[in-house]
C-alpha cells in the first residue's frame, strides 16, 4: 500500500510538472492583461471601512487580493520576518493599495515606505481630514513617497462612498505603476499565478485531494530551485500557497469540495474560466490529452 501511494504521488508530480511547463505562457499572458493588486486596510467585513468601499468599487475591474487570505497559514509569521513579507508583496502584484485607517495599516505604511522595491509601487489613499496635519505619517512616510518614489498618494473623504471619479483615478494610478514596474515573479509562489495553475490542475485531474496538490508543488519547487537549505520554510510556503489558491477559487465559486472524499473539483464556472483563458486547440490537444492520461492511469 505504501509503494502504491508513492507511485501515485510520483504520477501526480510528473503530470503536474508537464502541466506547469505548458500553461505558464498562458498564465503570464492572462496576468499581463489585467491589473493585480493587494488591498490593505481595515477588516473588509466592516461595511463602513474605506477598504470595503474600495473593494466594491474595483470589483470586476481589477483583480484584488487580500493579504489575510494569502497569509492565513502564517507562512511569514513563524520562520520569516517582515522583510520577507515586503519582498513577497513587492514582487507578486502590480501595485499595493493602502487604506490608512487602522493601527496595522499605519505600521505597514512606515515599513513599506522604507522598502527599496515596495516603496515604488504603493498607492496610499489618505483621509482628507488629516491631509494638513503635522503628523508623523504626513511628515514621514507620505512626504517621502511623494518626493522620492513613483508611488501615488490620493486624498479622499473617508466619510463618503468611493465614487466613480475616484475609482477612475485609482485605476489610472494602478496602470501607471504597472507600466513602470509591475509584477516581478511569475512563478508558483506568486498567489495569482498559483491560483491559475491550481485551476488547470483541477481541470486535468477532475478530482484531487489537497495533499496531492501540495506534493505536486513541493516537487516543482525542488526541481526549479537549486537552493535547498530551507526546506521546512519552503514547505510552509507551499501549504499556504495551496490553501490560498483553493480559498480564492472557492470564494469565486469555481470549485467544489467533496467532504466524503476530501477532494476538490471544478464547478461549471471554473470550467468556463478554463475555456475563457485557454484557446480551444490548446484545451483539446493538451489539457484534454492529459485528462485522458489521468483517466487511463486510474
Amino acid at each position: 500500500m505504501r509503494l502504491k501511494k508513492k507511485y501515485l504521488i510520483s504520477f501526480y508530480q510528473e503530470v503536474g510538472l508537464t502541466i506547469l511547463d505548458k500553461v505558464m505562457p498562458y498564465i503570464k499572458k492572462a496576468m499581463s492583461r489585467e491589473e493585480n493588486i493587494f488591498l490593505i486596510g481595515a477588516d473588509v467585513n466592516q461595511k463602513n471601512s474605506m477598504r470595503f468601499k474600495v473593494q466594491n468599487a474595483l470589483k470586476n475591474k481589477v483583480n484584488i487580493l487580500l493579504p489575510e487570505n494569502i497569509f492565513e497559514e502564517d507562512i511569514f509569521l513563524k520562520e520569516q520576518n517582515m522583510l520577507s513579507l515586503e519582498n513577497f508583496l513587492a514582487e507578486s502584484v502590480d501595485a499595493v493599495v493602502m487604506c490608512i485607517e487602522s493601527p496595522g495599516s499605519f505600521t505597514e505604511l512606515g515599513a513599506f515606505a522604507n522598502h527599496e522595491k515596495l516603496s515604488e509601487k504603493l498607492i496610499v489613499l489618505q483621509d482628507k481630514k488629516y491631509e494638513r496635519e503635522k503628523s508623523f505619517i504626513n511628515l514621514g512616510p507620505i512626504k517621502y513617497l511623494k518626493q522620492h518614489t513613483s508611488s501615488k498618494v490620493i486624498t479622499i473623504n473617508y466619510n463618503r462612498d468611493f465614487n466613480d471619479i475616484e475609482t477612475i483615478k485609482l485605476i489610472k494610478a494602478i496602470k501607471d505603476i504597472k507600466k513602470s514596474i509591475g509584477i516581478v515573479n511569475y512563478n508558483i509562489f506568486n498567489p495569482i499565478f498559483a491560483e491559475r495553475y491550481v485551476l488547470a490542475l483541477l481541470y486535468v485531474f477532475g478530482s484531487i485531494q489537497k495533499r496531492y496538490i501540495i506534493e505536486i508543488i513541493k516537487h516543482i519547487d525542488i526541481l526549479k530551485d537549486e537552493n535547498q537549505r530551507m526546506q521546512k520554510e519552503k514547505t510552509e510556503k507551499v501549504i499556504s500557497i495551496v490553501n490560498s489558491s483553493l480559498s480564492t477559487l472557492s470564494q469565486k465559486k469555481e470549485l467544489n469540495f467533496n467532504f466524503n472524499e476530501k477532494s476538490f473539483s471544478l464547478t461549471d464556472k471554473g470550467r468556463y474560466r478554463i475555456n475563457y483563458e485557454y484557446d480551444p486547440q490548446f484545451i483539446h490537444k493538451f489539457l484534454d490529452f492529459q485528462r485522458l492520461k489521468v483517466l487511463n492511469f486510474f
